[in-house]
């Protein structure tokens, strides 16, 4: 968005004025709270304008609509329940073009959103609407309405309503830092929390414990390989929240969820025009991720234009938006992620080998729950504690028989899959134990003894299961298992799993051949 095309012109001000404006500045050092300092400038601005009423107009947080943030004057409190679209009334043109307006008769103004005044049974004469900006964007819009002795506005109140709005600037600025700087304090505390999930005694979780100890502090870029459901997002967090970037962003990216353009957009942002629809400037991942970690989630379904420059990224930590020419600087740590053979995708030409070298500074590889069924009965109480509190239901053990039946299971979907498994046992349910009956039907099938399953046999089958549940669909069953579909389909081929021969449609029999008639006579 473009930004005010100069500052206000503050020498057109007298003495009051200006002090009035350095008491507002002192308010706005005085409180973080930022809808007390709006109404504060507002008031200033009927008194100093000389106008009958003043509102603030923002664009909120999906820029998909115009809110009324605060308003001052007669109507005030029914003009907050109003909205506008993205470049309605005069307020919207200011914010679209980020340039102050003057409309002395705004009856004769095509761009003015009567509607609202006459819904409200307020007479609008004129109006004076200046652009809110913040960081060099446009964010929202002050306006002054009607002067009281109906004097047109002058060059003097437009430089007292742009230093207004640079002061509401500031004060929605605080309060949105301190607003981040609470949800990421709370986000820390929860994490934390999130952190307890890597627990087991195994010697596998022993040793990553003690990679994730080593490597955490430094800023050295992490390749996380394993399955799906093994926890790579999981040990993602646990670097980023035992480093020193701790109190500044954790942005994951799941790759897979963005096609070729987008998924440039959504890492290095995006110009005005870059594209259809791209009708204004976004920041991308990496920028609004400065000081912090960005995590790239099955990051072998990259691009090979958003590789390259991810590898300029990893290499200078510089890069372009898309459609732009300005180079930014972003201070992020990667943390990438996949469960995809590289060294193949590399053979194949999918992947950049320079790229497979620069991720893979550390290599850390997430073990299957399968390789430490040791864990499996700390892992199954420690999620039962925590799904028994959010459900608020009184389960407090595994009964051993359920214990045996978990142990005996090969968890295709790995720790992801046992939590879901503890969850439904827990809301399906009754009594303080969780029963064998309380667990999935094939799950029943897989104890040694009830069966003679081995744990390869229990995942065919459970693969098999699900397969016939769906139809064959090999995308839905992955979504069943909660794994990749790419992962299904390396196990269905090592497992020798097919599905049933179709039986052909039967031939239809061609219809009897009648006898000629006979001649008639």
């Amino acid at each position: 968005m473009p930004t005010r095309p100069e500052e206000p012109r503050l020498d057109l001000l007298d003495r009051g004025q200006l002090a009035d404006l350095l008491r507002a500045g002192r308010l706005l050092a005085s409180t973080l709270d930022c809808d007390a300092v709006l109404g504060r400038l507002l008031e200033l601005t009927n008194r100093l304008l000389r106008t009958e009423a003043s509102s603030i107009i923002l664009l909120d947080e999906r820029r998909e609509r115009l809110r009324f943030r605060a308003s001052v004057g007669e109507r005030a409190r029914e003009v907050m329940d109003c909205t506008l679209s993205p470049g309605e009334g005069i307020a919207g043109w200011v914010i679209a073009r980020g340039e102050p307006c003057t409309v002395e008769d705004v009856a004769a103004d095509p761009r003015w959103a009567g509607d609202i005044a006459a819904r409200l049974d307020f007479p609008t004469r004129s109006i004076l609407c200046v652009p809110v900006i913040c960081g060099g964007v446009t964010i929202g819009a002050v306006e002054a309405i009607n002067t009281t002795d109906g004097r047109p506005f002058g060059e003097a109140d437009g430089a007292m309503l742009g230093a207004l709005a640079d002061l509401a600037a500031a004060a929605i600025r605080n309060a949105r830092r301190h607003g981040e700087l609470e949800r990421d304090a709370a986000a820390l505390i929860e994490e934390i929390r999130l952190g307890d999930d890597i627990v087991g005694p195994s010697p596998q979780i022993a040793a990553l414990i003690e990679v994730i100890r080593k490597v955490a502090p430094t800023d050295a870029t992490v390749l996380l390989r394993g399955e799906s459901g093994t926890g790579k997002e999981l040990i993602a967090r646990a670097l980023h929240y035992n480093s020193r970037r701790r109190a500044k962003p954790f942005t994951c990216v799941n790759c897979t969820l963005f096609s070729e353009t987008l998924i440039e957009s959504e890492l290095f942002g995006h110009e005005r025009g870059a594209f259809t629809g791209a009708s204004r400037r976004r920041a991308g991942r990496f920028e609004g991720s400065d000081g912090g970690t960005v995590f790239l989630d099955e990051v072998g379904s990259v691009s090979p234009g958003a590789q390259l420059k991810l590898l300029r990224v990893l290499d200078q930590r510089e890069f372009e938006r898309l459609g732009g020419s300005e180079t930014i600087r972003a201070d992020v740590r990667v943390i990438a992620a996949t469960n995809e053979d590289l060294e193949a995708a590399i053979g194949e030409g999918r992947f950049r080998e320079d790229l497979y070298y620069r991720l893979k500074v550390i290599e850390i590889v997430a073990p299957p729950l399968r390789e430490r069924p040791e864990d499996i009965p700390a892992l199954a109480l420690h999620f039962l504690r925590r799904e028994a509190a959010h459900a608020g239901r009184r389960v407090t053990a595994v009964s051993p028989e359920a214990m045996r039946l978990l142990e005996a299971w090969a968890w295709p979907g790995n720790v992801r899959e046992l939590r879901n498994t503890i969850e439904r046992a827990i809301v399906l349910g009754s009594g303080e134990a969780i029963l064998p009956e309380h667990l999935p039907p094939e799950m029943r099938g897989a104890a040694p003894g009830a069966g003679g399953l081995t744990l390869g046999d229990a995942e065919r089958e459970r693969i098999l299961l699900v397969l016939e549940r769906a139809g064959w669909n090999k995308s839905r069953a992955a979504r069943t298992l909660g794994v990749s579909r790419n992962r299904l389909e390396r196990k269905i081929r090592s497992y020798g799993i097919s599905p049933p021969p179709r039986t052909p449609p039967p031939v239809p029999r061609p219809p009897a051949s009648r006898p000629p008639p006979s001649p008639s006579r």
